[in-house]
């Protein structure tokens, strides 16, 4: 059973990406994409404008929408198909998330690191703020030997976390006996422990993602290939 969860997903930057992918022959106005504004969006007489492409223009209002055109998206396609160094604008469509998932996803993920940004948070404030439950964990369905055995161990931990903040509380004043204490805690922490990360990325790196974690032992990749497939525009990633 995957473990993964996506939220407050933000895809951004798709109109200039797309209007860059004509800089090399100089040939905007051939565009047939769209762009929708809100202009003055704080004030009483705010508005809404509908502009070509080749007429992005950031200091006319806010963006709210962008409908990709389909000579565009023809044009999109080719250079995505030709390779990395004729779609270089698949770089500048920004992808950002708050990602919960198993340590062990999080390991591979980093095969991907060039590129993105993994704001993670803080296993030491996480770990201690309440005992530990088997929601913690992207644990598959258990029979009843593997349950004993995580239910002790999470009985072990839970032991651990509440010695180590009482010795917090009273102020014990050894450095070393609490970083002994937290290292009994954290070496034995499963590694399918569940990890919230904000991470950024772009469509280069999704697609590269796409293909190369197909048919991965872990499940989550398979569900995060789907979730990419829901993304706008998603063709531009999986096509091939």
């Amino acid at each position: 059973m995957s473990q993964i969860i996506i939220k407050n997903v933000n895809v951004s930057n798709m109109p200039q990406a797309i209007n860059g992918m004509r800089n090399s022959l100089e040939n905007w106005k051939k565009s047939d994409s769209k762009v929708f504004y809100v202009v003055r969006p704080m004030h009483s007489d705010a508005y809404y404008l509908t502009l070509p492409l080749h007429e992005y223009d950031t200091s006319k209002g806010v963006v709210i929408e962008f409908t990709l055109g389909e000579k565009d998206k023809e044009l999109a396609l080719e250079l995505i198909k030709t390779g990395p160094g004729h779609s270089q604008f698949m770089q500048q469509i920004f992808f950002c998330a708050d990602i919960t998932a198993p340590m062990t996803w999080w390991m591979d993920m980093d095969a991907f690191r060039t590129g993105t940004v993994r704001n993670f948070t803080v296993q030491m404030h996480k770990l201690v703020s309440r005992p530990l439950k088997k929601e913690d964990f992207g644990w598959d369905e258990m029979d009843d030997e593997t349950e004993t055995m995580r239910n002790m161990l999470l009985h072990s931990l839970n032991d651990r976390i509440k010695e180590w903040k009482e010795a917090i509380n009273s102020h014990l004043d050894n450095p070393e006996i609490l970083r002994m204490m937290w290292r009994c805690i954290t070496d034995d922490i499963p590694l399918c422990y569940l990890n919230t990360a904000t991470w950024s990325a772009n469509y280069q790196i999704l697609r590269d993602i796409y293909f190369s974690q197909e048919d991965h032992n872990h499940i989550e990749f398979d569900v995060f290939r789907e979730f990419i497939e829901t993304l706008p525009y998603s063709e531009l990633i999986t096509c091939s």
